[in-house]
């Protein structure tokens, strides 16, 4: 089984519905504060669900301390964001260096057919890689609202960055400070991590 730390203390955000596909698949999962204690050593994957409070110094340090691993990496931080989230200066440093590049704003899908009920709940793609290979399907389109824009950036030497879903080539992104005139246009279209 891989073992999931799910940091808490952040105001996070409920992902009790991916906990319930991941656990189908052998995936066990603990709740862990870094305020308060560690990463346990047999933690294979930590769990960052869209946090609204930045993460301290300590915290940070704890994370870098299990990605280390004692200097055999091979640990794995998954992050999750959020539109409604704000801005994380420490926490997207961190992400940052491990080659997670985190984008004010909002998603928005111009394809009408992917999307839910608006272009701010576009579905996402689950990319096949090591860590969805014993995922039961993953041909299956996520609903995904209110994405935070994320692109996988240039990692520091010796780090593996994995995108394990995105979206489609057909989505913008409204930046924070936009106005009430703000409109899509074709010309920024891109996928997003």
């Amino acid at each position: 089984p891989v073992n999931v730390a799910m940091i808490s203390g952040h105001e996070e955000i409920d992902l009790s519905s991916i906990q319930d596909v991941f656990e189908k698949s052998n995936y066990n999962f603990n709740s862990v504060s870094l305020l308060t204690g560690t990463i346990p050593d047999d933690t294979d994957m930590v769990l960052i669900a869209c946090p609204s409070v930045d993460y301290t110094a300590d915290e940070i340090a704890k994370l870098v301390s299990f990605l280390d691993n004692n200097g055999q990496l091979g640990k794995t931080v998954t992050y999750f964001g959020s539109a409604s989230q704000g801005t994380l200066p420490n926490l997207e440093a961190f992400l940052s260096k491990w080659g997670i590049q985190v984008q004010d704003g909002a998603i928005h899908e111009l394809d009408s057919n992917m999307i839910y009920q608006n272009s701010l709940t576009p579905f996402t793609t689950v990319n096949a890689n090591d860590y969805t290979s014993n995922m039961p399907n993953t041909s299956t389109n996520i609903l995904t609202p209110y994405l935070k824009p994320m692109q996988e950036g240039k990692a520091d030497s010796g780090i593996t960055v994995t995108t394990l879903a995105t979206t489609s080539e057909t989505c913008v992104r409204q930046p924070a400070d936009a106005d009430a005139n703000w409109q899509p246009t074709n010309d920024e279209l891109q996928s997003y991590a």
